[in-house]
C-alpha cells in the first residue's frame, strides 16, 4: 500500500472502492426501497426514532441481484412539501464525515453550532477516517446508514443511479426558495442527477500550488504569482523554478515540487493544455489524444527525468510530510490541506495558481464537497435542515476550502482568514473551474486509472503504454460493462 501513503487525498477520497463487489453492494441496496417522505415546514418535525448509525453490517445483509443500472427517473418522486404539527420532542439525527484529526475537530464544531441553533434537533457526529465509501455501501445495503453524510459530486451519480440511496430534496429546495445564483453554475448543477436534487453545498476545494516562502527566499528564487493566468508563470517557468529549488541528495534532498499524485490532479494540466481525460459527455474516453498525452508526459517527467519531484519510495510518509518538514518547496494539493497548515504555528506557507498553458488559459480541479441524506432516513425534515445549515456562512466561513455560496466566499471574513495567505486566489479560482468526470461508474474508473498512472510515475510503464491500454478498459467501464 505504498501508493496509499504517497497520495493522502486519494486514500481519504475512497481509493478502497476497487472491487466489483463494492459496486454490487450499492446496486442491490435499491431493493425494497420506499417512496421518498414528504417534507414538512422548516419548523415542524416528527418525533424521533432510533437514528441510523450502526457501524457494522453482516455481509448477509446484501442479497445478490443484477448490477445492471437503473435510471434515476425510475425512483419515486418527491411529493410536494406539506406541513405537520410539531410534537415538541427533540429529533435525533446522525452525521458522518471522513478526514484526519484536524477535519474531525472541525466537523464536531460545526455539529455543535447546528445543535445550538436548532433546539428541536440534536445531531451526533460520527468520524469516518478511512475507507469511507466502502463502509457507506455496507451500511446502506443493511439499512443502517447515517441520516446525513459528507458526499462528493463525483460519488453522487453512483449512489443515485445504482442504488437509489440518496434522499431526493428537490421539493425542499423549491419550498425554501434556495437561490441558485448564490452558487457557481457548475456547482449547482452537480447537486442534481437527471434534474433532481440529491445533495446540497458545503465547500469547494480548489487544487492549488502550496509553497514554502522560506525555501524560495533561501534559494533566491522569485515567489510564484498571486493571480490565475499570469503569462510568465507557464509550464517552462514552473519546471525551471522547481529545478532551482531542488538540492541535495538522499535523506536530506529538498525537492522543488511534490504533492498529490491521484490521477484527478492531472485534470488541470490536461484541461489547460486543451485536452481531457473524458469528454463532456462523460462517456467518450479522450486520455490518449495529443493534448492529454503531452500533459501526462510533462508531469511524469517531473519525477523520472527532471528529478524535481519525489518518487513514491522517496515519499514513504507522503509528500505532505516532506513539505511540512521544509524538504519540499511546492506541494500540489487541494485546500482541505489548509486546516492542517493553519494549525502549524512555526511554518510559513502560501498558495499559488497552477501554471498557465501555452494557449493562455489555466484551469484547476475544484471538488464539490456536498452533503447528502440517506433515502431511508426516518427524519427527512430534520436532515434537510442540517443540509441547509451546512451551506450557511456559519458552517463554511472556516471550512477547509471555499464556501459553496458566492455570497460567503466574497466576504471579508473569508478573504482575510489568515493574514499571510492568499485566500483571494481561492475565491477567484471559481472562474477556472470545470466539472470532473460524473459517472455512476466513477469508482471502477478511478481504481483502474489510478493504478495505471502510478505505474507510470514509478517508471514501470510509459505514458504511451498507459493510454493505449487504458482507453478500451475505461470505455468499457463507462458503458457499464466493467473492465474487460
Amino acid at each position: 500500500m505504498g501508493n496509499t501513503a504517497f497520495s493522502r487525498r486519494r486514500f481519504l477520497g475512497g481509493a478502497g472502492l476497487a472491487s466489483g463487489a463494492a459496486l454490487l453492494a450499492l446496486a442491490v441496496a435499491a431493493c425494497g426501497g420506499s417512496a421518498t417522505p414528504s417534507p414538512t415546514t422548516a419548523a415542524s418535525f416528527p418525533a424521533s426514532s432510533v437514528p441510523a448509525g450502526a457501524t457494522t453490517v453482516p455481509a448477509s445483509a446484501a442479497p445478490t441481484v443484477s448490477t445492471k443500472p437503473t435510471t434515476a427517473a425510475s425512483a419515486a418522486s418527491t411529493p410536494k412539501a406539506q406541513s405537520q404539527p410539531a410534537t415538541g420532542k427533540v429529533v435525533e439525527i446522525t452525521y458522518a464525515a471522513h478526514g484526519d484529526q484536524s477535519w474531525q475537530v472541525f466537523w464536531k464544531q460545526v455539529v455543535q453550532w447546528f445543535n445550538e441553533d436548532h433546539p428541536n434537533i440534536h445531531a451526533t457526529f460520527h468520524a469516518e477516517p478511512t475507507n469511507t465509501w466502502q463502509k457507506y455501501l455496507t451500511l446502506m445495503a443493511g439499512g443502517t446508514m447515517y441520516d446525513i453524510f459528507r458526499n462528493e459530486e463525483k460519488r453522487l451519480p453512483g449512489f443515485v443511479v445504482r442504488g437509489h440511496q440518496l434522499l431526493e430534496i428537490t421539493s425542499y429546495i423549491q419550498r425554501d426558495k434556495e437561490n441558485k445564483d448564490d452558487f457557481p453554475p457548475t456547482v449547482w448543477s452537480e447537486f442534481q442527477w437527471e434534474g433532481k436534487f440529491y445533495g446540497f453545498g458545503h465547500d469547494l476545494s480548489p487544487a492549488v500550488v502550496f509553497y514554502n516562502p522560506k525555501l524560495f527566499k533561501d534559494k533566491g528564487v522569485d515567489l510564484p504569482p498571486k493571480v490565475w493566468g499570469d503569462p510568465k508563470w507557464d509550464w517552462n517557468a514552473f519546471v525551471e523554478t522547481a529545478k532551482k529549488l531542488t538540492s541535495g541528495d538522499g535523506a536530506q534532498k529538498i525537492f522543488g515540487i511534490g504533492g498529490n499524485t491521484w490521477w484527478v490532479y492531472m485534470d488541470p494540466w490536461i484541461w489547460t493544455n486543451g485536452g481531457s481525460v473524458v469528454a463532456d459527455d462523460n462517456l467518450t474516453v479522450t486520455l490518449d489524444q495529443p493534448p492529454a498525452v503531452e500533459a501526462w508526459q510533462y508531469y511524469a517527467d517531473l519525477v523520472n527525468v527532471h528529478k524535481v519531484m519525489p518518487t513514491s519510495a522517496q515519499a514513504t510518509n507522503g509528500p505532505d510530510q516532506l513539505y511540512q518538514s521544509n524538504r519540499e518547496a511546492m506541494d500540489i494539493n487541494n485546500t482541505s490541506y489548509t486546516i492542517t497548515l493553519r494549525e502549524m504555528k512555526d511554518f510559513t506557507w502560501d498558495m499559488a495558481p497552477y501554471p498557465t498553458g501555452k494557449n493562455g488559459k489555466v484551469f484547476t480541479r475544484i471538488p464539490n464537497n456536498i452533503c447528502s441524506a440517506y433515502a431511508k432516513t426516518k427524519q427527512p425534515d430534520a436532515s434537510w435542515e442540517f443540509l441547509k445549515f451546512m451551506s450557511s456562512k456559519k458552517a463554511t466561513i472556516q471550512a477547509r476550502g471555499v464556501p459553496s455560496r458566492i455570497s460567503v466566499a466574497n466576504t471579508p471574513e473569508f478573504l482575510s482568514r489568515t493574514p499571510d495567505q492568499n485566500w483571494k486566489l481561492l475565491a477567484d479560482s471559481l472562474q477556472q473551474r470545470r466539472s470532473e468526470l460524473l459517472s455512476p461508474y466513477f469508482d471502477e474508473f478511478d481504481t483502474t486509472l489510478t493504478a495505471a498512472w502510478q505505474s507510470v510515475l514509478d517508471g514501470h510503464a510509459t505514458v504511451r503504454q498507459m493510454v493505449t491500454e487504458m482507453k478500451p478498459k475505461l470505455t468499457q467501464i463507462l458503458q457499464g460493462k466493467g473492465a474487460q
